[in-house]
């Protein structure tokens, strides 16, 4: 994985799980950062959690796409596509021999260097990819879209509910916490 992101961004927000829950019994993750570290928790989270984590930021596009190579990576995904930060000039080199586009930017890249970009039919009609774009698209069967639902909604963990109502004078032992069920079910627990 290649980004400008990996810090305090949306992208970081919404992926910054994934690294860790590849299958490392065949997948060996490696994100490349192309900016240096902002020291938030979502970098750290993503140093911690990757198998490899490297910083680009301060090397020349060469050093930086001579290096990748020399790590063997067979698939590098762009996080950042034609967006802020981004050294799309490192896939220009072909570090790698897939390449492929995910979430940062889900325009085409109209370069024969990016082979594939993941999407699904909603984000990317297969009328629209057949001739606006020159990758080959990997469709999902439901959303492309990453996001790291469990640290999405922090404000409603059980933790934090107790705390607010308490605040409110509304006393913790009125909240009650159940897992979730088909709704007929749910509504017998009443």
């Amino acid at each position: 994985y290649v980004s400008s992101n990996f810090g305090n961004h949306p992208l970081s927000h919404l992926m910054q799980s994934v690294f860790g829950l590849h299958d490392s019994k065949r997948i060996e993750v490696t994100c490349y950062a192309t900016s240096s570290s902002d020291q938030s928790q979502w970098r750290r989270k993503i140093e911690a959690d990757a198998e490899h984590f490297k910083d680009l930021s301060a090397m020349t596009t060469g050093d930086a796409a001579r290096l990748i190579h020399n790590d063997g990576i067979h698939i590098l995904v762009n996080l950042n596509g034609y967006t802020k930060g981004a050294r799309t000039e490192i896939f220009a080199l072909r570090p790698a021999p897939i390449q492929v586009s995910l979430m940062g930017f889900h325009g085409s890249m109209g370069a024969e260097y990016m082979q594939y970009i993941v999407a699904d039919k909603i984000v990317l009609p297969v009328d629209v990819a057949a001739v606006g774009y020159t990758e080959k698209v990997l469709y999902m069967p439901q959303s492309f879209f990453v996001n790291d639902h469990k640290q999405s909604a922090l404000s409603v963990l059980d933790t934090n509910l107790k705390a607010e109502a308490k605040a409110h004078g509304i006393r913790e032992t009125r909240l009650h916490f159940t897992d979730v069920a088909p709704k007929e079910e749910h509504l017998k627990r009443g």
